[in-house]
């Protein structure tokens, strides 16, 4: 069983000393949305770069960020 390395909220320099301790993330997201929350499986490994709660805001009102137009 594969499980994915997620980084959420990482910018510059602590995007760089995450790879160093935690290796290359297998999904970037920007926020803690609802397709950040889709996208997680169970037994899957989620970095937060600014102490995010896994459980932020889960509102079905909050637009998903489509970071797939950035690759």
């Amino acid at each position: 069983m594969t499980h994915t390395l997620h980084f959420v909220g990482f910018k510059g320099g602590e995007f760089h000393r995450a790879v160093r301790v935690f290796g290359e993330p297998d999904m970037i997201h920007r926020y803690a949305d609802p397709r950040f929350f889709a996208d997680v499986a169970p037994g899957d490994t989620v970095l937060f770069a600014n102490g995010e709660d896994e459980n932020a805001d889960r509102r079905a009102d909050r637009p998903s960020f489509n970071d797939s137009t950035h690759f």
